[in-house]
């Protein structure tokens, strides 16, 4: 028996260094050819392996580098996927079976590009796998995967990917489950995806913008099919959320996002971040992402600063100051931005507070348009009381909290009714607002009472202003695009209603009888005294002048209504 035994250890001994020197000697490069054949035949594209090499002793490794992989149309460095280096590790008994399992698949240096693979050829870009580990890889269970990439990314890693990926064996589809995909958005270079997402016109308008956050994509089961992907479910986590491609003086920050796709829609359970030292919440529903893509959407602005959202203001140019509120309800169609604007249609109220119309003095700057009336803000600064010169002298408006609804509708903000206190008038009327920033206004200016008193007594021609309420009050414009805004009163009105106010005047005046005077409680009639006036004479009605009767008709002409 120890015979035996020593017989089957030196037997295996032999073996063992049998193996050991074919393992030294072994050259898997003779094999190179017929290897880079069967990959050809078997994906159809033209392969190319710099070198190949075997070790057999535990465990059985293969590695190959230099590695690329093109259509026959292509030239080698249009290659769609090019590898620096590729490790397998081969489980050996199944070898036995003849069937290959491999354990371990490691590459580094891998760069894949989809369009000239030919498989996605709207999306010509590289992505560029760092590091990717495949372990227990077969035709029959899941596949684990582990990769470093860098997509769209700054010549660093930005993508961390962990999923199974699992053969379907009755429709040979694979799919995806317990996936989990990290990017680091501090590192996605926003530019180049947009160039590679063929956003190109998008890209130019953000060159030198930033993004950051951590966006974390997760989904129990994904289908690689592109007819049944829509089917899958994914969720969307983003924190610390921050950029500038949006309008404002520091773009957006602390944004959190909780979404999620089901069966083609995507619901916005949470979108919540800061902007213009205020806070924005938004939630809804984009309904058939793949064709309909129609964006439904509730929003809210809590404290936004204006002078935040609009442009930086210019020396001696109007510039707003002030919170504001808003509430919205909003729906569109499309994905991109231009097809958003499109067709973005919404409703809702917003609240101003504390605003402030810098270097901008409305009711001066409309009174001094009143060159009818020279020199007339001068006057009124000259000689009204203190209390009230300071209203035309500062260089600002002040405006009182106020609340209104408004209408977005073909790339407008439409505000059909509203009402604007000051300090020193009120005016009320609608106004619109387009995406370029020009402002229209048309309103009634009203000047309080005892305010158009004060004017009054100053300057008397403004009492042909005033309405049955004793307040001044004219039709007014304010137009332009911030910073280069217009006050201009209606002066055909102006004119028209000193024109018919001091034509009544001067009608009454004309036409006016002159009574019995009485002096001292006695009546005095000059024809009783003379005695030579006849019953007749007295009776008889004053003829009217030609001129005055040519001024009635006038005045007829001008104050009767407009048919």
């Amino acid at each position: 028996m120890k015979r035996i035994f020593t017989i089957l250890v030196l037997i295996f001994a032999a073996i063992a260094l049998g193996l050991f020197i074919f393992a030294l000697t072994f050259n898997a490069n003779k094999y190179k050819p017929l290897l880079i054949e069967k990959v050809r035949k078997a994906i159809k594209k033209d392969v190319k392996i710099a070198n190949i090499s075997l070790a057999l002793f535990p465990p059985v490794t293969i590695r190959m580098n230099g590695i690329s992989v093109k259509d026959s149309d292509k030239a080698w460095d249009e290659a769609g996927l090019k590898a620096g280096s590729l490790t397998a590790v081969i489980k050996p008994l199944p070898l036995i079976r003849k069937d290959v399992q491999i354990e371990s698949l490691t590459t580094r240096g891998l760069t894949v590009n989809l369009a000239n693979l030919g498989i996605a050829s709207s999306l010509d870009f590289d992505v560029d796998v760092i590091e990717a580990d495949f372990k227990n890889i077969s035709l029959y269970g899941p596949i684990y995967v582990n990769a470093r990439l860098s997509l769209f990314g700054k010549g660093m890693e930005d993508v961390n990917l962990k999923a199974h990926l699992y053969p379907d064996l009755e429709t040979k589809t694979p799919y995806i489950k317990n996936l989990e995909l990290k990017i680091d958005l501090n590192r996605l270079d926003l530019t180049a995806a947009l160039n590679a997402l063929g956003e190109k016109g998008l890209s130019e308008r953000f060159i030198g913008k930033e993004i950051s956050g951590d966006l974390l994509i997760t989904s129990e089961r994904v289908f690689l099919d592109p007819k049944s992907f829509y089917d899958s479910d994914l969720y969307v986590d983003l924190s610390k959320g921050t950029t500038d491609i949006v309008p404002g003086k520091n773009g957006i920050n602390n944004v959190t996002l909780r979404a999620r796709m089901v069966k083609r829609d995507i619901i916005i359970e949470r979108f919540k971040g800061r902007i213009s030292g205020g806070e924005f919440s938004i939630k809804g529903e984009l309904k058939d992402i793949a064709f309909g893509q129609g964006l439904d959407i509730e929003a809210v602005l809590k404290d936004i600063q204006l002078a935040g959202l609009l442009p930086v203001a210019v020396p001696d140019k109007p510039y707003l100051e002030g919170i504001a509120n808003m509430d919205m309800a909003a729906s569109a169609r499309g994905l991109t931005p231009e097809k958003i604007m499109d067709t973005l249609t919404a409703k809702g109220g917003i609240g101003l507070d504390k605003v402030v119309l810098n270097n901008m003095n409305i009711l001066a700057l409309a009174l001094g348009k009143l060159d009818i009336l020279p020199d007339l803000v001068e006057r009124l600064k000259a000689k009204l009381p203190s209390r009230y010169k300071g209203l035309l002298k500062q260089d600002y408006t002040r405006f009182r909290p106020l609340k209104t609804r408004f209408v977005f509708k073909d790339k407008e903000l439409f505000f059909p009714k509203f009402l604007i206190v000051s300090d020193a008038f009120y005016f009320s009327g609608r106004g619109s607002l387009d995406m370029d920033g020009n402002i229209e206004i048309y309103s009634e200016l009203f000047i309080p009472k005892d305010l158009s008193l004060s004017f009054i007594d100053v300057v008397p021609e403004l009492r042909y202003l005033k309405n049955t309420k004793g307040m001044i009050t004219m039709p007014l414009k304010i137009y332009g695009r911030f910073p280069d805004i217009s006050v201009t009163p209606d002066i055909d009105y102006v004119i028209r209603k000193l024109a018919i106010s001091k034509g009544q005047e001067l009608i009454q005046q004309i036409f006016q009888k002159e009574g019995p005077k009485a002096t001292g409680g006695e009546i005095t009639n000059k024809a009783s005294k003379s005695g030579d006036q006849t019953q007749e004479q007295q009776g008889q009605p004053e003829k009217i002048k030609p001129g005055e009767a040519i001024i009635k008709t006038i005045f007829d002409i001008i104050s009767s209504p407009k048919k």
